[in-house]
């Protein structure tokens, strides 16, 4: 039996650590399909406290102070990117390619520059080996281009058939993804959670927010899931409540153009 994970990290006052996850989910997957283990275990649906759920946030669950950093912060759109790769599996293929039925866009990020300071509570083990970057995980059933707007920059590439991905270099304010053929918007959309440069509750948070072009549905923490939220908090600039917008930000009005290439091989 092989597993697949996300996202490894956690804020708690009884452990403060993170791991360089970057393009794990996706490099994991393609080693699933590769060597074809009998089982695969997906880790987890539901560990809010260690930041590698997949489940919505909008399911019922005990806050171990986890709430803190899983606000505003769904992960479930990671089980779109992994939808063709389970058919794949199933299937005994060693391509995700012949299962994507439509295109579609998955990216995460963290929601704030590592080197921000927070200094109402210490700063994770491990820090320092994040990098400040976006992935994008293109599903496509054609060739395409896809932009990556970050801030004021845009990262242009020509993306293959398949499930190439890619990383760029985050810049803080909007975040906006589209998937454009023959010069033509096939797909696109502006994220719901801006990049950052001040602490979410006063706390270092090294989540990563994950969404999809098209637009997923809003997924956000009930109010039984946000008991724990204020306990412990240094400064008062968060609130136990969804705060996750419904419309996204306005795109920065300026930008300049990098061109590159993606092929559909593990990064």
């Amino acid at each position: 039996m092989l597993y697949v994970a996300t996202h490894y990290g956690t804020e708690g006052p009884y452990k403060d650590w993170v791991f360089p996850c970057d393009l794990l989910w996706y490099n994991q997957w393609f080693e699933i399909i590769s060597l074809k283990p009998r089982f695969v275990e997906m880790v987890t649906w539901n560990d809010y406290g260690e930041s590698h759920y997949i489940g919505p946030l909008s399911s019922p669950h005990y806050d171990d102070v986890n709430s803190k950093w899983a606000n505003d912060i769904p992960h479930n759109d990671w089980l779109d990117m992994a939808k063709p790769f389970i058919a794949a599996y199933k299937a005994g293929a060693s391509s995700p390619s012949a299962y994507i039925q439509n295109d579609r866009l998955i990216y995460w990020y963290r929601i704030t520059p590592k080197s921000l300071n927070c200094n109402s509570t210490d700063i994770p083990d491990g820090w320092n080996t994040m990098s400040d970057n976006i992935f994008v995980v293109s599903l496509l059933t054609s060739p395409g281009t896809v932009a990556v707007q970050t801030g004021a920059m845009v990262y242009t590439f020509n993306a293959a058939a398949g499930a190439p991905a890619v990383s760029v270099p985050f810049q803080v304010r909007a975040q906006t993804f589209t998937l454009s053929r023959n010069r033509s918007k096939v797909i696109g959309a502006t994220s719901l959670k801006q990049i950052q440069n001040t602490c979410q509750c006063g706390i270092y948070n090294f989540n990563a927010y994950v969404g999809t072009v098209p637009e997923g549905t809003r997924d956000v923490l009930g109010s039984d899931v946000l008991t724990e939220f204020s306990n412990g908090l240094k400064v008062t600039t968060g609130s136990p409540t969804p705060s996750l917008p419904v419309t996204p930000a306005t795109s920065a009005a300026t930008a300049t153009s990098s061109l590159g290439s993606v092929a559909p091989s593990i990064v």
